[in-house]
């Protein structure tokens, strides 16, 4: 996601490396595990465990911090000993090493970071807690090739590891690379435990195009550094997915696309302008107005969502424009903590009280911008690429987005690409969509752990159309995406909203249907109905403002949910704390 950058940085923060054992895994491993990781500052993280089998017979296993929001690390290798599995993250420099129980109902490992080492008992799980059922994941066998690839990023030294999904058929492909957003990505880009890359390959894949999606540069698989890459770095790295695709002999190189999203959507024009032949370009919640004023708009966004007042919205997203506009004219350390406290000391008392920052926690944030990712990003203007690429792009974002807004960035899109004098761009803003284009009421905080869409079909159908057109694809011979998508009532883990006393309440329609919510007390009287209409299938959103049907705030206590659709009733309950 644009301007999300460190991950895991409250696990204490030694990597030893055994044979990997490809093609000889033990399979009892592979499944869904759940443990308690205890801090010795007396903190206790819930830690999931997603074990895999790939096609070559090796494991890979994805490390959850649920506490966390619910990120992911790819493994760098899982490795079988005479009695031990040990399980490395190379990012982190952490590795668990244990055994399983007879039963194969326990993992019994060690957690292991620097010089810090604690036991960590993971329980075989049917799913994780909190998390619904991510209904779009794709389950083997697919009817598809997935080959396991490995190609030179954009450094020496930096060797990318990925998969590559290939249709049926002995013809020349035309092929998508998936480029991340911000942050370590493995090649699923696991966020908010979602697989948005995992969904997207598979939809594409088997609608007639290859995919290749790839671990960052130093994350899973893949070897360099990522905490010393820049996004000029990163689209290096792109352009080697690129030239790797170009070269193989199963892939058309003149129908090689680009879907980059958020960051990615900066890098995938950056290529672009550099890789000519590259066939279209698809921008999913990309950037198009530069990122100082972008990150201005986002830090009052999520203020606001988060419950602040408006002058504590403005004060906040104006305290890092300063920050942000001293960094992007300053080299000099001294002159920019120098400048930007200046500022501070010059703020009214009331100002800084709407501000709510120390000169220590200024600092932090100060700190914080002197990485090299920090400083080249703040500078980046996507008009600098758009403006100068003539391929085919679509550009997709959601008005709900926070992170990078609809209407100021499509509007920047069309505006460059018309200084290029580009006729084929596409520019679609799909109502109810966040960052990650699945459908939710805002894009703030967890919002989509909650939800069981990955990828909206809508925008993944509008993709993979886009790409089929201009890659000179027959639309009608290709096979249909199968997923089952659930009848559930699905709610937030996070309700209600401590800031404003709201109670999210999500639910999701196999189809089309009218629909119906209603709210009652444990003795079966009815108290308000929340939702009446009729709705399209998919996730939706309802509002409780904690009152009944004649405003009466409700008190503490259970509750029961209704919902009925399509001939169908649920109930679940609802626990509502003030």
């Amino acid at each position: 996601m644009i301007g999300k950058r460190l991950r895991w940085s409250r696990i204490v923060a030694v990597l030893c490396l055994w044979g990997a054992v490809p093609g000889n895994a033990d399979t009892g491993l592979v499944g869904t595990w759940l443990g308690v990781l205890n801090l010795p500052n007396g903190q206790d993280l819930r830690m999931g465990l997603e074990v895999v089998e790939r096609t070559d017979g090796s494991l890979t296993a994805d490390l959850i911090s649920l506490d966390q929001g619910a990120d992911g690390e790819p493994s760098t290798q899982v490795q079988f000993g005479d009695a031990s599995i040990r399980i490395e993250y190379r990012r982190m420099s952490v590795f668990l090493e244990g055994e399983l129980t007879t039963d194969g109902q326990v993992f019994d490992a060690d957690y292991v970071q620097g010089s810090f080492r604690a036991d960590l008992r993971f329980d075989r799980v049917e799913s994780l807690p909190g998390l619904v059922t991510r209904w779009q994941n794709p389950q083997r066998p697919y009817p598809y090739v997935e080959e396991l690839v490995r190609f030179d990023g954009g450094e020496a030294g930096v060797s990318l590891a990925g998969t590559l999904t290939l249709p049926a058929g002995d013809t020349r492909h035309a092929a998508v690379v998936l480029v991340s957003g911000s942050g370590p990505q493995g090649r699923d880009e696991l966020i908010a435990y979602h697989r948005p890359f995992l969904v997207l390959a598979d939809h594409l894949t088997r609608h007639g195009i290859a995919v290749l999606r790839y671990d960052d540069r130093g994350v899973g698989e893949s070897t360099g550094r990522f905490g010393e890459a820049t996004t000029l770095d990163l689209a290096a790295d792109a352009l080697g997915a690129v030239t790797f695709l170009r070269n193989r002999t199963d892939i058309d190189p003149q129908r090689v696309f680009i879907v980059g999203h958020s960051e990615g959507g900066m890098i995938a024009p950056m290529v672009a302008r550099d890789q000519s032949e590259v066939a279209g370009v698809v921008l999913l919640a990309g950037p198009g107005i530069p990122i100082i004023d972008l990150m201005r708009l986002q830090y009052r966004l999520f203020s606001l969502a988060a419950g602040a007042t408006v002058p504590q919205a403005d004060a906040l997203a104006s305290m890092y424009h300063v920050i942000h506009e001293v960094l992007n004219a300053e080299t000099d350390r001294i002159t920019i903590y120098t400048r930007i406290q200046a500022h501070y000391d010059g703020l009214s008392d009331a100002d800084r009280a709407l501000l709510g920052w120390s000169r220590s926690q200024l600092n932090t944030v100060i700190e914080s911008r002197m990485t090299p990712w920090w400083r080249y990003f703040l500078t980046f203007d996507p008009v600098v690429y758009l403006s100068q690429i003539q391929v085919p792009i679509l550009a997709v974002n959601g008005d709900a987005d926070l992170n990078v807004t609809a209407a100021e960035n499509l509007a920047g899109i069309e505006q460059a690409t018309a200084m290029a004098g580009n006729e084929d761009v596409t520019c679609i803003e799909y109502p109810g969509l966040n960052h990650m284009l699945n459908r939710t009421e805002t894009a703030a905080g967890g919002d989509s752990i909650a939800l069981g869409e990955t990828v909206n079909l809508a925008v993944l159908q509008r993709i993979t159309r886009w790409i089929q057109v201009r890659a000179g694809l027959d639309v009608t011979a290709v096979e249909s995406t199968t997923t089952t998508r659930p009848a559930r009532l699905s709610l937030s883990p996070n309700y209600p909203n401590p800031f404003n006393g709201r109670t999210l309440i999500r639910f999701e329609l196999p189809e089309e249907a009218s629909a119906k919510l209603v709210l009652f007390d444990l003795t079966g009287q009815r108290l308000r109905s929340l939702v009446e209409g009729r709705f399209t299938a998919g996730s939706h959103v309802a509002m409780w403002d904690g009152r009944d049907a004649e405003g009466r705030v409700v008190a503490s206590g259970v509750y029961l949910l209704e919902l009925r659709a399509g001939g169908r009733v649920q109930h679940q309950t609802l626990t509502l704390l003030k």
